[in-house]
């Protein structure tokens, strides 16, 4: 990006997704259960800030995974999280254009049940879609632990980056920020001290290693 490589940038990003997006969804859900105006208001403009962060994180993502090799586990990972990605914007794009339609066409006056439900559908499948890419890809679950290590750790395991996180026996290094801090966030185990720093942008995480 501009000549110059700021990794990972999609760490700090997709967290305000996960909170945009559970956030427009548990206010819509509870705006209709309690008949409230003011919080389906709130839910709505949780979906639009929802739709800019899903596309901002997607596209860190994109700049992340760039020059890393997608035929491995590593990188058959980060394709699968890719492709998750997609649907999830997908569904929430959904959501929001039936959010659109229900305001400007019906004006939230006599809306058919039909639309109501199949916008529900849609923020529950985006809910669903959004929490396989954490729960089946996080250090310890499914793939994303076979390519890091469990919480045994390898001594050399890549970190969803493609950046090396190795010191890893207490914690996997808690996903990407592993990667981001060198041995990760806990203590390093047989690789010894917190790892390389020229593996890691803050030069050898922020704890001591084992020896």
């Amino acid at each position: 990006m501009f000549g110059m490589k700021i990794s990972p940038l999609h760490p700090p990003v997709v967290h305000f997704v996960v909170a945009f997006a559970v956030a427009s969804v548990l206010f819509e859900c509870a705006g209709l259960l309690f008949k409230n105006q003011a919080l389906r208001r709130t839910a709505f403009h949780l979906l639009i800030l929802t739709g800019i962060a899903i596309r901002l994180a997607i596209w860190a993502g994109l700049e992340d995974a760039e020059g890393i090799s997608l035929t491995d586990k590593t990188g058959l990972m980060i394709v699968r999280h890719r492709n998750l990605a997609y649907f999830t914007a997908g569904t929430y794009a959904l959501f929001l254009l039936l959010q659109v339609i229900e305001r400007w066409k019906y004006r939230m006056r006599g809306v058919p049940t039909g639309l109501r439900i199949l916008s529900l559908l849609a923020a529950l499948a985006g809910l669903l879609l959004g929490g396989s890419m954490a729960w089946a890809q996080f250090p310890g679950i499914g793939l994303m632990g076979g390519a890091i290590g469990t919480t045994g750790g390898g001594a050399q395991g890549p970190g969803i980056s493609g950046m090396p996180c190795p010191g890893i026996s207490i914690c996997p290094g808690i996903g990407m920020m592993g990667a981001m801090f060198g041995g990760g966030l806990f203590r390093g185990g047989a690789a010894g001290p917190v790892g390389p720093g020229a593996a890691a942008p803050f030069g050898g995480g922020v704890s001591r290693g084992g020896g």
